[in-house]
């Protein structure tokens, strides 16, 4: 088994049946196999799987697992999924979001020639209506990379963790798990596989449509999703002596852990929040800001709350 793609399902009755159709329509491919793990979704989701598994050839059939549990949230989805899995590379696919019909014999190419520790793709926006997006600027460095620091400040300044965006070998795995019942879990867990790995492949290829889902829990604006992004800026934090780098990330997610405080909790909050965080990251003495390339970052690390201000009004 080479790739294992990783489904987890929960209350996606409105999309799961185009999901599978960008699957099946590729299928079938030797060496993949595709485990839908059901969340305990209390809709219609696992019946459309099950009826649309139904009506497939028994080939196609075959290539998909289900594997049901009590609700974990989306993080403990992908865990199942992912001691479930026996292919030597792992990929991950919401399942509001679908595949372009080359996904499979793309990834296969770039596998089977040169079997590299990641696999970073591109990526399109899709609304319910249909429209399609811009997602992401192109990678500058194209093709196989060793993760030096040219390409980790790149990363890092970009801070795109989604793990739906790339294909990792299963081994950068090893004693790293998503964190239950955390939102913005990618931030908290694609950066640590990453600094496993030796090398990466970027394609400008796009291979995900990444559905714009209003009702997402990571697009609702929380206390819950505020502490979230703002734990997993701590986290970062506290790895800065392994990956000096990941600071123009931080920088990156406390810009929007700080805007959505402002939005939802106030000036007051917000900037109580910015003046305590902006201390334990200045406090680290592997913090660098010379990493920091986007000009963006620079101002809001300059300026705070008063750059957030200014952006808000522009918007207008």
């Amino acid at each position: 088994m080479q790739l294992s793609l990783i489904i987890p399902v929960y209350k996606v009755e409105k999309y799961i049946e185009q999901c599978l159709k960008s699957i099946a329509v590729q299928l079938p491919v030797e060496g993949v196999e595709v485990i839908i793990v059901d969340d305990g979704s209390p809709d219609r989701s696992m019946e459309i799987v099950e009826n649309f598994l139904s009506q497939q050839s028994d080939i196609v059939k075959n290539t998909f697992r289900i594997v049901c549990q009590e609700n974990k949230g989306l993080s403990g989805a992908r865990n199942t999924g992912i001691l479930q899995a026996k292919g030597s590379y792992l990929a991950f696919l919401d399942s509001d979001d679908f595949l372009q019909e080359n996904y499979f014999s793309t990834l296969f190419a770039i596998i089977s020639q040169q079997q590299p520790d990641v696999i970073e793709f591109s990526a399109q926006r899709v609304t319910d209506k249909g429209e399609f997006f811009p997602f992401l600027k192109s990678f500058r460095y194209l093709g196989i990379q060793v993760l030096d620091d040219k390409i980790w400040c790149e990363l890092s300044n970009r801070s795109a963790w989604f793990a739906w965006l790339r294909v990792y070998k299963k081994t950068l795995f090893d004693n790293i798990i998503y964190p239950e019942r955390i939102n913005f879990e990618d931030a908290y867990t694609t950066p640590y596989v990453y600094m496993k790995a030796k090398n990466i492949h970027f394609l400008d290829s796009i291979l995900i449509s990444y559905r714009v889902n209003p009702n997402s829990i990571t697009t609702t604006k929380s206390q819950k999703n505020i502490e979230d992004l703002g734990g997993s800026v701590l986290k970062m934090i506290a790895h800065l002596d392994v990956q000096p780098i990941l600071s123009a990330s931080i920088i990156a997610l406390s810009q929007n852990y700080i805007m959505d405080s402002l939005d939802v909790e106030g000036v007051i909050k917000a900037h109580r929040r910015w003046s305590e965080l902006r201390k334990k990251i200045t406090a680290q003495r592997y913090f660098d800001t010379d990493y920091l390339m986007n000009r963006g970052n620079k101002l809001f690390f300059m300026f705070g709350i008063s750059f957030l201000f200014m952006c808000k009004i522009l918007k207008k």
